[in-house]
């Protein structure tokens, strides 16, 4: 009896536990909350952010923008319509909210390609592939990224059968690279870019790079929706030797009546300098034209 008594009073182990069992889904309510009070109070932080809080550069040619442009292009005493199409993509993954600022941690990827519209066929020239995972920090007027890059390029098959091809170059590296800014004004940002590969199947291509550029987007509509937009980026490397690329772009952004985030901008391009896609960079050219961008944040 005395023994069915201890018994019945010890403490079971289905008793111990059970206490044990609501932590789980405790701790998955806290951190879901968390995130949801989170997103309540800012888009960029918790889970899948809405957007990041360092916006593409937009006269960079490395980034993950949506783009189309159509440029006269001079290279060597010849002139062709050079047709480029962008495709690109920045997904968040996750944002942390300190006291004055934002980090963020994701993917970027993009594919170009490049067509000679001077063609019968608009033949494919080159492709150029980018993948990165960048970290984001936004804190007050103070913007800074860091990416871990992968970039391959391919020239176009009918290109390489055509007989005007170069000699094939396998350009595939990885870089780390550094982008710092600062918002001196409403709608201004200056910045800095700095770069080193730090694996390459090329070495004529070097290791060290870095630019710097502007950019001003008006505050208030110039035109209904419409907001002028001016870029100016500036990019050399050891490959360019004295050499340095030079892009400068200015039109309308023309923001969304029914999505927050969706514009599309319509603008003039120029470029003076080595060549910014695939293994041409060891050449120089001269374009002009018009670009679009598409932009979804």
């Amino acid at each position: 009896m005395n023994s069915v008594v201890a018994a019945s009073n010890a403490p079971s182990l289905d008793r111990l536990i059970h206490p044990l069992r609501g932590w789980p889904a405790a701790l998955l309510w806290i951190a879901l909350s968390g995130s949801a009070h989170a997103a309540e109070h800012d888009a960029r932080t918790g889970w899948l952010p809405a957007e990041p809080v360092v916006k593409p550069l937009m006269a960079a040619t490395s980034e993950a923008v949506n783009e189309l442009s159509f440029s006269r292009f001079r290279r060597d005493g010849t002139e062709v319509t050079l047709g480029n199409g962008k495709l690109g993509l920045e997904f968040g993954f996750y944002g942390w909210q300190h006291e004055q600022s934002i980090t963020q941690i994701g993917l970027m990827a993009s594919t170009q390609s490049q067509f000679n519209m001077s063609t019968s066929s608009d033949v494919l020239v080159n492709t150029d592939y980018f993948l990165a995972i960048p970290l984001l920090w936004r804190g007050g007027p103070w913007e800074i990224r860091t990416r871990l890059l992968h970039q391959s390029s391919h020239l176009g098959d009918e290109f390489l059968l055509s007989g005007n091809a170069p000699e094939r170059k396998n350009l595939s590296y990885e870089a780390l690279d550094l982008l710092a800014a600062y918002h001196p004004a409403p709608g201004w940002r200056l910045y800095v870019t700095g770069g080193y590969i730090i694996a390459s199947d090329l070495d004529e291509i070097g290791n060290v790079g870095g630019g710097g550029g502007v950019e001003y987007l008006s505050p208030n509509p110039v035109w209904g929706r419409a907001h002028w937009v001016t870029a100016f980026n500036t990019n050399a490397t050891e490959a360019f030797e004295s050499d340095m690329q030079v892009r400068l772009i200015s039109g309308l952004r023309i923001a969304s009546d029914t999505v927050a985030g969706n514009a599309l901008t319509i603008a003039a391009q120029g470029f003076t300098g080595p060549i910014p896609f695939g293994q041409f960079f060891s050449d120089s050219a001269t374009y002009y034209g018009f670009a679009l961008f598409f932009e979804r944040f």
